[in-house]
């Protein structure tokens, strides 16, 4: 993306064992649905150079239902798009210059008032 270089993305998800209700844990903006599916790999090469996304990145994005790339000024953003109706979500990745910067997660539904942001910072090469 930046300085022509490519990225390459690779998504992969599992199915949840025990689906059913809860009223205890969160899953990509639903309180109360155990999704079917979770996402339990993301790769993202930058370069030749793999960037690192920690678990704690997508561990609670269930029920993908799609996923895009695009082009920042300074990077890029991996947008995902999950859940189902008032449950559904969306969540972008923004990566600075080959590094996971920040994720924010919103509640469609109510995108103004829940969503979840998280920080991250990585030791430069």
């Amino acid at each position: 993306m930046k300085n022509g270089q490519r990225v390459i993305v690779r998504l992969s998800d599992k199915a949840v064992q025990t689906p059913g209700k809860s009223g205890t844990e969160y899953w990509g903006g639903d309180d109360n649905e155990v999704p079917r599916q979770l996402l339990d790999h993301i790769s993202v090469t930058v370069g030749a150079s793999p960037a690192i996304v920690p678990y704690s990145a997508f561990a609670d994005l269930g029920d993908v239902r799609f996923a895009s790339l695009v082009a920042t000024g300074t990077g890029f953003e991996l947008k995902i798009s999950g859940g189902d109706t008032a449950s559904s979500y969306e969540a972008r990745l923004i990566f600075r210059d080959g590094f996971l910067i920040e994720k924010i997660v919103r509640l469609l539904e109510m995108p103004d008032e829940r969503n979840e942001i998280a920080k991250y910072n990585f030791p430069r090469r």
